[in-house]
């Protein structure tokens, strides 16, 4: 149905019926003389005109219907209607017609309706009042209805039109990348000078790099290493010193960061420290020094990775590492990243847009690699801690990082729980056991927590060697794993602040677990039975969490 024509009987049959209602009605005084009184026939003339004109314009709307030759039901019903309708009309207008004037009489009628009840009864008049006004009701909500109907229709032919232009914006842009990787492809195919590739104003090389460092970037990039804990004060300065003869074997690792040598493997039992001793290599200005030394390289490109089997999923994933890496070499080295993905910088530079689709594994570690192998002038540095807690193939990772290992410009720091995959590949690798390196660190550690306590102060005062023998006692028992000897400390500690004697804290250490594991059992076990349910509920929440939770998040 036209629009235009279903808008055009509503609009004409409300100005008619609202029109004669006021005509009808005793309350309205149109077309009145001076004194009050409805003038002579000229008066019912403009009367009989614009009802005449308003149903010419309901009948021309309901001819320019009629002359749709394929009509619908809603169009028919509405025929209807109007065919309903201009009989009322026609029995209003036959009505006026036969309303006569006579000046010679003195009568007059005050209203149109005095007039009208001259020729028709009160009961004729309401019964065509309430006609009028069920046709203009009726017109009116087929008016809306229809409308919706044509609404929706065109929704629909709408929805499909904009599908159909989609999919051809679509197919244009596949051919337009298909013409774009073809026209890449036989760039690339010839060789170019570096130069000529660097070539592109500063600006627009820096605009691209921070594009390309969005992509890779990911919210808890650096979440893990920040969660590490730093050294505590002096540990761990041994690291860069010679072996000494009263050592268990390990490589120095001050010579390994100045020699040719490409991988070093840091092992150690869990709770020993290899994380934090990973993160205070990585961190130290003495770390970059040594690398600088030998190296005839331009530049040192230092990048570091910590898994966490805790974390996220790209916190302990092959893409996760990959992402990690390059994201710190190009971030240090942005004129790097032409080069490490030279498909996307040509369709930016050739066409002045950025390729939005995601960089996946797969690509990351062919540019990963492309990238090592297309800058003999870089030093590359990767610190990465956890091989064990990764998810997923660990014989892969492992044949991935020997693979790097070989590269003449790359050095590797790793760090891994002695388990049988790292066991088997790394075993004549250059290393160190963090747990035969670090009594010294433990007593240190053990010296300072106690040597801040008044109760330790007061023991140490009547009985230094008891106090000392005290703390060789925690280091030695510890075997090594800084995470035990944190947990023992604040355990005697606490301890110390009761007032406990040297004799008492001696058997409070005897009694516990030497490993971590049983020594978790042991405090678990003397949560008390009060508290075991929140206990219960708290482990319960940490492991139903997707992420670390803070003690905010716990309360």
């Amino acid at each position: 149905m036209d629009p235009l024509s279903t808008l055009g009987i509503v609009a004409a049959t409300v100005q008619f019926v609202d029109f004669s209602a006021k005509l009808i009605s005793r309350s309205v005084n149109a077309y009145t003389s001076s004194t009050g009184d409805f003038q002579d026939k000229r008066e019912q003339q403009k009367i009989a005109e614009t009802l005449l004109g308003l149903n010419a314009q309901v009948q021309e709307s309901q001819t320019s219907m009629m002359q749709t030759t394929a009509r619908n039901q809603s169009e028919t019903d509405m025929l209807d209607l109007c065919e309903g309708f201009n009989k009322v009309t026609q029995e209003f207008l036959g009505a006026l017609s036969k309303l006569k004037f006579d000046d010679t009489k003195k009568r007059k009628w005050t209203n149109f309706r005095n007039m009208l009840e001259s020729v028709w009864s009160d009961d004729d008049l309401k019964r065509l009042e309430r006609r009028l006004e069920t046709f203009r009701q009726q017109i009116s909500m087929h008016m809306l209805w229809s409308m919706r109907i044509q609404l929706e229709s065109g929704l629909y032919d709408l929805a499909g039109e904009q599908k159909r232009i989609r999919e051809q914006i679509l197919n244009l842009i596949s051919k337009r990348q298909d013409w774009q990787e073809n026209v890449i492809a036989a760039i690339q195919a010839e060789p170019r000078p570096s130069a000529e590739q660097d070539a592109a104003p500063p600006d627009v090389q820096f605009r691209f790099a921070r594009f390309i460092l969005q992509q890779l970037y990911f919210p808890k990039l650096s979440a893990r290493e920040e969660r590490i804990p730093v050294a505590y004060q002096t540990t761990f300065q041994w690291v860069f010193q010679p072996p000494r003869s009263d050592q268990r074997p390990w490589t120095d690792f001050g010579e390994w960061l100045k020699s040719e040598l490409s991988l070093y493997w840091i092992t150690g039992k869990p709770g020993a420290g290899k994380s934090t001793l990973t993160k205070f290599i990585g961190t130290q200005q003495l770390t970059t020094d040594l690398l600088q030394k030998p190296t005839s390289r331009d530049r040192l490109a230092v990048a570091r990775f910590y898994s966490w089997n805790s974390g996220e999923e790209l916190q302990k994933t092959h893409e996760g590492l990959l992402r990690t890496l390059v994201h710190e070499v190009l971030q240090q080295f942005p004129n790097l990243t032409t080069k490490a993905f030279p498909n996307r910088w040509e369709l930016y530079q050739l066409f002045g847009v950025f390729d939005t689709r995601p960089i996946e594994y797969p690509e990351l570690k062919r540019r990963f690699e492309h990238t090592i192998e297309s800058s003999p002038s870089t030093q590359f540095v990767f610190f990465i801690d956890g091989l064990d807690e990764f998810e997923g193939d660990h014989v892969g990772l492992v044949e991935f990082i020997k693979r790097l290992s070989e590269y003449s410009n790359t050095k590797l720091c790793i760090s891994s729980r002695p388990w049988s995959v790292s066991g088997n590949a790394f075993a004549s690798t250059p290393s160190l056991k963090v747990e035969d390196l670090t009594y010294p660190d433990l007593i240190r550690f053990v010296e300072l927590n106690f040597t801040n306590s008044q109760g330790y102060a007061e023991l140490r005062a009547e009985s230094k060697v008891e106090a000392e023998a005290l703390m060789h006692a925690i280091a030695s028992k510890a075997s090594g794993v800084f995470l035990w000897v944190s947990l023992v400390v604040e355990s005697l500690l606490a301890g110390l602040r009761d007032g406990e004697k040297l004799s008492r804290l001696h058997q409070r250490l005897d009694s516990l677990h030497p490993e971590l594991k049983g020594l978790f059992r042991q405090m678990l076990g003397q949560i008390s039975e009060d508290d075991r349910v929140e206990a219960s509920r708290l482990f319960q929440i940490v492991r139903a969490s997707g992420e670390p939770l803070t003690v905010i998040g716990l309360a």
